[in-house]
Parts: C-alpha cells; sequence; structure tokens
C-alpha cells in the first residue's frame, strides 16, 4: 500500500505524542476523572480518524504477513473460548490496532519522525511523572484516589498500582534510551536525559520491586550497548547510577529502609500482607489446575477460591496457561513470537534499542496477570512502537542507525 509522504510539521504527530504520554495516566491532582478520561479519547479520536481526513492513497497499512498470524492465533483460542465462553483472544484485535496505528505513521511520515513523536511523547509523560518526585521529595502531597488503601502519589504514581505504573516508565525508559542511541545531539537528547533521569528516579520511589527488576533489564541493556561502543562511557554512566544511589540512601535512607522492596530481600518475615508475599502461591495453584485441563483449560481462575490472597495468577503466561490450556497458551505465544520476530527481521535500527523495548514490555508480565496484555489505554505506547518498528527503515535519514548494525538493508512501504 502506498502512502503519501509528508515533509512539514505534521499536526497528527503531534497529537500522537500527547496521546501517548496521557494514555497510561490514571488520575492527576485536582483533575476530576471524567475529564482526564474524556481528554485521552479525544486525543484517541484524533489519531485513529485523521488518516481518513489526510491520506489519498491509503488509510491504514499493515505487514502481509499479520493476517494470516491473527488468523492462526485466533484459531488456536477459540476451543477455549467456546468451552469457557470467554473471548480473550479479542484483545489480539486491540493489540492489531495499535500496532497498525504504529505502522502507518512510520509508512506515511518515515521512521525517523515516527520516532521523534514517541521520543516527544517521553517528554510529556517524564513532565506528568515529575510529579511523583516532587511528592516523595515533599513526604507525601497527594493521596491516590483510586486505591483502596491511604497511599500517597509517590507511593502508587499516577497509576491504580505500582507495578503497573512502573511498568510503563520502564516502558518510556527504554524508548527514551532508544531515543540517546539514534538522536544527534542538541536540545531533543538533553530533553530524552532529562526524561531518563525522572522515570529512573520514579522506579526508586514508588517501590514496586517487579519496576526495578525490569528497570535493570533495561539499564543492562542500555550500558552493554554504551560498552560495545565506549567502555569509558559505559563506566562513567554505571559510577554515575551508584553514586546516584548512595546520595538517595543517604538522603531517604529512613523511607527507604521500610520500603517493601529493602523488606524483600533484607526482612522478607516482616511482610505481613498476603498480597505481597503470597503470589508465588498462586503459581502453584495455576499449575496444579493446568495438570486438571492441559488443552483447553479450566477458564477463569480466582485464586481466593483456592485460599490465596489475590485474586489473578500474577503471570500472564502461567494464567494464560491454566485458565485457557495449552491452546490459548500457544495462541498468545505464536502471535507475540511472530510480531517479535518480524520487528528483528524487518529494521535497520540498532538491535540493543529493541532488546530495551521488548524487555520493558514482556519482563512484567512474568509477575503480573496482563502487563501489555490488557489495559490497553496504558500499554498503548509499547504496542504503537511495535508497529513502528515492524516498518522497514527509512534508510536516508537512518545512516547513522543501520551503520551501527553493519547493515543497508531498507525497504519502502
Amino acid at each position: 500500500m502506498k502512502m503519501q509522504t509528508v515533509q512539514r510539521v505534521s499536526i497528527e504527530l503531534v497529537f500522537v505524542a500527547l496521546f501517548l504520554g496521557l494514555s497510561p495516566i490514571y488520575w492527576l491532582p485536582l483533575l476530576p476523572f471524567s475529564l482526564l478520561l474524556t481528554i485521552k479519547v479525544m486525543l484517541l479520536g484524533v489519531v485513529v480518524f485523521y488518516p481518513f481526513l489526510r491520506f489519498k492513497d491509503g488509510v491504514y497499512a499493515l505487514p502481509k504477513f499479520i493476517t494470516p498470524l491473527l488468523g492462526f492465533s485466533v484459531a488456536l483460542a477459540i476451543p477455549s473460548a467456546i468451552a469457557h465462553l470467554s473471548f480473550d483472544f479479542i484483545g489480539l484485535f486491540a493489540i492489531l490496532f495499535l500496532v497498525a496505528i504504529g505502522y502507518t505513521l512510520s509508512c506515511c511520515y518515515g521512521t525517523e519522525r515516527a520516532l521523534n513523536s514517541l521520543f516527544m511523547a517521553v517528554v510529556v509523560f517524564s513532565l506528568i511523572a515529575m510529579l511523583v518526585v516532587i511528592d516523595f521529595a515533599a513526604g507525601g502531597i497527594f493521596i491516590n484516589p483510586m486505591h483502596s488503601v491511604r497511599l500517597y502519589l509517590y507511593q502508587t504514581g499516577l497509576h491504580g498500582g505500582r507495578t503497573g505504573w512502573t511498568a510503563i516508565c520502564n516502558v518510556f525508559l527504554a524508548i527514551s534510551l532508544f531515543g540517546l542511541i539514534v538522536s544527534k545531539p542538541g536540545l531533543t537528547r538533553g530533553a530524552l536525559i532529562t526524561s531518563s533521569v525522572v522515570l529512573l528516579l520514579n522506579l526508586v520511589v514508588v517501590d514496586s520491586r517487579g519496576g526495578l527488576i525490569t528497570g535493570v533489564f533495561v539499564l543492562s541493556i542500555y550500558l552493554l550497548h554504551l560498552a560495545a561502543n565506549s567502555r569509558v562511557k559505559a563506566f562513567f554512566l554505571l559510577m554515575v547510577f551508584w553514586l546516584g544511589g548512595v546520595l538517595i540512601a543517604a538522603e531517604f535512607g529512613e523511607r527507604l529502609i521500610s520500603s517493601r522492596t529493602y523488606l524483600s530481600i533484607f526482612a522478607p518475615e516482616e511482610l505481613r500482607s498476603g498480597v505481597t508475599t503470597g503470589r508465588t502461591d498462586g503459581f502453584w495453584v495455576a499449575i496444579r489446575l493446568y495438570v486438571e485441563s492441559p488443552l483447553i483449560g479450566v477458564g477463569e481462575i480466582n485464586l481466593k477460591d483456592y485460599g490465596q490472597d489475590v485474586e489473578k495468577v500474577h503471570n500472564v503466561w502461567l494464567r494464560t496457561l491454566a485458565e485457557q490450556g495449552f491452546l490459548g497458551f500457544l495462541s498468545l505465544l505464536v502471535f507475540s513470537l511472530g510480531l517479535f520476530a518480524a520487528v528483528f527481521k524487518r529494521t535497520a535500527l540498532p538491535r540493543s534499542a529493541i532488546y530495551m523495548v521488548l524487555a520493558a514490555g514482556l519482563v512484567p508480565s512474568l509477575f503480573e496477570p496482563t502487563g501489555v496484555f490488557g489495559n490497553y489505554f496504558a500499554t498503548a505506547p509499547f504496542w504503537i512502537t511495535v508497529g513502528l518498528l515492524l516498518a522497514p527503515a527509512d534508510y536516508d535519514s537512518l545512516q547513522r542507525s543501520a551503520s551501527l548494525m553493519g547493515s543497508n538493508r531498507y525497504e519502502r512501504c
């Protein structure tokens, strides 16, 4: 499908950046839920319908391989869906919709300009995430109105829970570091460095164990990328991280010692809440239930019916395996691996940048019931990025990135 190439500043890319920057935000201090949701829906509406007004040669584009991949994945999921009257596979269509947006943007505007809209979204998101850091430094100002327990903003982020907030922070962190790899020196690079610092501070102060684990993966990949090009830069950045950690510990040590992350490592017996300590027990329940019905699963599971303190199995893959059986699990696995393998095959961008994005999206799925496979308002930045990366890179505008790969392979939509 041929798409028009637009050279001037694109209103659509600006709206894409605003939508992606706001989409994972669940609440803002002093702003009504309804107003925030209305703003997000309106931004999404502009992103979705703008192509119908602007493009003449086509509206949305998708790689040819996606249709058979989706059809095969849905076919695998149907037996379990019919058996349990559960249609979780519809989520694959939601993913496809977001992937189509990212792919079309890249085909229409070129990979470089589409990526710049992602980097702009990082800046928008980090400006809002700064409120979390300010709230922490002030000892707590705003109370999260979405949480059943009285928790401050810095204890949950602008989300309903710690892991959800830090998971999306890691996605934006990966995109920000991605930008530092491919962008040229200048204002954009300075904004991305500042955004990275804000997002890293969010991972520390919100106190999510899963968020910190994911952040370690993302940062490790970035440091390995730096080390491959300059060991001095990698060592210098590592020292900055260590010194920053020491300064934070010295300034806020009393608060950090009482944190869940600290207690998990040094005093796990003091963590009395089953909500935080009993999740691995749910893994064993899921495995036992899977053995009862290995092919199509047992249907939706409420772990409280099995003596646990949490409702959902906090692992996307184990939950899918137990609830939808091997066929449902294979459906999700085939669809995901098909998309991600195509990203590596088609793009000329540095492999390390791709690894960071995928790690940021997939690692949380190991300790969350949905991760990036649910709540698509929040995870839109991940899937739109995947769609953008599926489009062949514009070699002329990304020579620096392609040279890092030792590749000059490209094609146009």
